[in-house]
Parts: structure tokens; C-alpha cells; sequence
């Protein structure tokens, strides 16, 4: 099952908090999903609870592709992996962007209007049931060039 999600070229991976009873005390550990998206396949994954980059990196090291996640710095251990691309959950940015309203609140609120421009796509292939494919091209001609661009200066 590891070998399917890996040879994927798109996973989403996570890290979970699991209570474990140990020696008559209750320990926070963690747990591992990898999820290859577009075969609908999970694995989970438990190493001794724990959280550490070497665990996903080990988990992870025949992968290839485009590795999704919440930008939990573990996953930086493939930032300089040839033939890995981290891309990163656009509702946990949102969610970093609401908290810097207080910080600065023009930055926050044009960061904050991009991503609502961007769930915009996503509500129109979502109304065309559009497939993978559809969705990308949608992405690519609607978000890409003006969105995305504008975003990322």
C-alpha cells in the first residue's frame, strides 16, 4: 500500500495528535497519513508517536511529486529533494493571514481578498463538475497568470 501512495506523484500528508495509555498515564503522540489524492488511497502511519522530520522523511523517501501539507516544518526536509514539490494547504495560509489582521491589516485583507478570488474557481468547477483536468486548465487560465502572481509579490 506504501508503494501505491508513493509512486502517486500527489500526496497530501498530515500529522495528528493520538492519546496513548503508557504504563498507567495517558502521552500525546502522533500519527502519520499520507494520502495519494487522485487514486483514493490513505496509509497511516504510527512510529513510536513520534512527530519528528526523519519519521515523514523515512515514510516518504522513494517519493516523487508534489507533497501537499500544512507547512509543518518536518516537511522541509524535501525542500532540496530533486523531483519533490511542496506546496502548501491554502486554508491554513488563510487562517495565518486572518491572524495577522491585527499586524498588519491592509497586507492581511489583500492577502485574504486573493484567496477568496481563488475559493471563487474553485466554486465554478465545483458548479461545472469539471474533473481534474477541467479543474486544472480553470486553475491555470483564471488563477495562474493575474491571482497567483499578484499574490505572490
Amino acid at each position: 500500500m506504501l508503494r501505491l501512495v508513493t509512486n502517486s506523484g500527489y500526496v497530501q500528508a498530515d500529522e495528528t495528535t493520538v492519546r496513548v495509555i503508557n504504563k498507567g498515564k495517558t502521552d500525546k503522540e502522533y500519527l502519520w497519513m499520507v494520502r495519494a489524492v487522485m487514486e483514493k488511497l490513505v496509509i497511516f502511519h504510527y512510529d513510536n508517536g513520534s512527530r519528528s522530520r526523519q519519521t515523514i522523511r523515512n515514510l516518504l523517501k522513494d517519493f516523487k511529486g508534489y507533497l501537499q501539507s500544512d507547512g509543518y516544518s518536518a516537511y522541509n526536509a524535501f525542500e532540496a529533494t530533486e523531483g519533490v514539490c511542496l506546496i502548501v494547504c491554502l486554508a491554513h495560509i488563510r487562517r495565518h493571514m486572518e491572524l495577522a489582521l491585527d499586524e498588519n491589516k491592509s497586507l492581511a485583507e489583500y492577502a485574504l481578498k486573493q484567496i477568496q478570488e481563488l475559493y471563487h474557481i474553485e466554486q465554478i468547477a465545483d458548479a461545472r463538475k469539471l474533473d481534474a483536468w477541467g479543474r486544472c486548465e480553470l486553475r491555470q487560465r483564471l488563477a495562474a497568470p493575474p491571482i497567483l502572481d499578484s499574490f505572490g509579490k
